[in-house]
């Protein structure tokens, strides 16, 4: 046989099986959908037939707003209904009465922290992750980053007007200039997380900055890619390809950080001098009390640091965001920024930290614009599945979650849900919503956060840094109001602010 005629025959070979597994993997919907109870609802049509379960997942990478419609037509009567998926896993949103019930199941049953690994997709973006010490490690450092809020609100404080004077122009500038708002408050959060994270000398740093940013906007698109969009049996092939940059920004942090990290080990071993309060700090002390006997591997620290303290602060600053977005499309008359700007001055002058109207006016935000429409997210592990509280039986593999933005936007938990009222948490509010409820606290009717053991664990320290952000400047700057609230964007299961949003801004006397 001549290599002219082996040539076609290998290449038939190839398209053939490139054609079966592509079937099979177009089939996939199908077959995971097939798994579910036949009593199941579906929203919005049941997937009869391999082809309509194709349609129907393949409109959810559009940015479908499936789940809150869902909520709104099903959930609102105590029943669960299930949802296509990008990602070609069956998935089940419960209604607000199983919240309780979700929520006291155990991990072996209903696991918290495979739906972690599922919406992170770090098994396959850095396979040799160890995730289970990741996550103890998260939890004690916010537990250090919470503690030590009253002990760096100077830094914070210092670097949120140096930032501000940097990103807006000096405080007693009062000509006109416009900036994008997603472009300064970038440059402002970040800004104020770094040096509570490294210190005032990194924070300032234009070459680490730019690579924190990178890593963290890279390392963001590759999970929302891998977690949302990607079906499940290409995501070990995509994971691997779309891990590459995060590693290659890895490297470069490492580069960065691992003198400061050395200088901090010494400085903690020999005791010589007292430490500075960040959070290199905080991680190294646990690393050095956990492993007493054992070196400390900086490269492996660097890398849960990124993950600890960059990606939440992108989030941080949607919400901030999302906040000013609110403030300024309101009807001018009710001047909420003034409103919130007296309170910031009368808080500063008397020394004082509550700030309530500020606190509401954050939570509300929070409550039209949660980060993600699904919440409290679990996957069913127990073998062979488990049973709902209505009955239907859920087969091992299962993803269930809330629809946060419709439990958000029921008006049995809130009144005129779809309307903007900052002050909606002072005073008498939604039940046991009432005067004082700080931003972080969390209820089976505020899902921003999560609920229960599970809630985000730096939620505390984001909420101070939103507060004292917002307070620093709208006591130095003044905003024209804009003439609509600018949409959304919703990728996956994420909503996102809009990047593009001018707004005309000057200092104060």
């Amino acid at each position: 046989m001549q290599l002219a005629d082996v040539v076609p025959s290998l290449a038939g070979r190839i398209i053939g099986v490139f054609l079966v597994v592509l079937l099979l993997i177009l089939l996939c919907p199908w077959f995971g959908y097939l798994r579910l109870p036949s009593s199941m609802r579906w929203w919005p049509s049941r997937p009869h037939g391999p082809l309509r379960a194709l349609s129907l997942t393949l409109k959810e990478y559009t940015g479908s707003r499936s789940s809150e419609e869902g909520y709104r037509e099903i959930s609102k009567h105590g029943q669960p209904f299930a949802l296509c998926n990008p990602s070609f896993y069956p998935q089940v949103l419960l209604p607000p009465e199983h919240v309780g019930w979700l929520l006291n199941q155990p991990e072996h049953v209903l696991s918290h922290e495979k739906a972690n690994e599922d919406i992170h997709a770090l098994p396959f973006l850095a396979p040799g992750f160890d995730n289970y010490d990741h996550l103890e490690l998260i939890k004690a450092i916010r537990h250090d980053l919470t503690r030590n809020i009253a002990n760096t609100e100077h830094a914070l404080l210092d670097e949120l007007e140096h930032a501000a004077d940097e990103a807006l122009g000096p405080a007693g500038d009062q000509s006109w200039r416009e900036v994008r708002l997603a472009e300064v408050l970038d440059q402002i959060v970040f800004a104020a997380c770094l040096r509570v994270f490294f210190g005032v000398s990194l924070s300032r740093d234009p070459k680490f900055v730019y690579q924190v940013k990178t890593f963290t906007r890279v390392t963001g698109a590759m999970m929302i890619l891998v977690s949302q969009w990607v079906p499940w049996p290409l995501k070990p092939l995509v994971g691997l390809v779309a891990g590459l940059p995060i590693h290659y920004y890895w490297l470069r942090l490492i580069i960065h950080l691992y003198p400061t990290f050395q200088q901090r080990i010494q400085c903690l071993q020999t005791k010589t001098d007292p430490p500075p309060t960040d959070l290199v700090t905080w991680i190294v002390d646990l690393a050095l009390a956990r492993n007493p006997t054992k070196k400390v591997r900086i490269s492996a620290l660097v890398v849960r640091l990124t993950l600890i303290s960059f990606l939440p602060v992108d989030v941080l600053i949607a919400m901030t965001q999302h906040l000013f977005l609110d403030l300024l499309s309101a009807d001018p008359k009710h001047a909420y920024p003034d409103i919130l700007r007296r309170e910031a001055e009368t808080a500063v002058s008397s020394k004082s930290h509550p700030m309530p109207q500020t606190e509401s006016a954050i939570r509300e935000s929070l409550r039209l614009h949660p980060l993600s429409d699904r919440m409290l997210s679990r996957r069913v592990v127990q073998r062979p599945g488990i049973t709902l509280p209505s009955g239907q039986f859920l087969p091992r593999g299962t993803w269930l979650a809330v629809a946060a933005v419709g439990v958000h936007r029921d008006e049995r938990n809130y009144p005129d849900p779809d309307e903007y009222q900052p002050f909606r948490f002072v005073g008498k509010g939604a039940g046991e919503e009432n005067k004082g409820v700080l931003v972080p606290a969390t209820s089976e009717r505020f899902l921003a956060f999560g609920h229960g053991m599970h809630s985000c664990p730096g939620r505390w320290f984001g909420a101070h840094v939103m507060k004292v952000a917002v307070r620093v400047i709208l006591m130095n700057y003044e905003f024209e109001p804009l003439d609509s609230r600018p949409e959304n964007s919703v990728v996956g299961q994420t909503i996102i602010p809009p990047l593009d949003v001018q707004v005309r801004v000057r200092g104060r006397k």
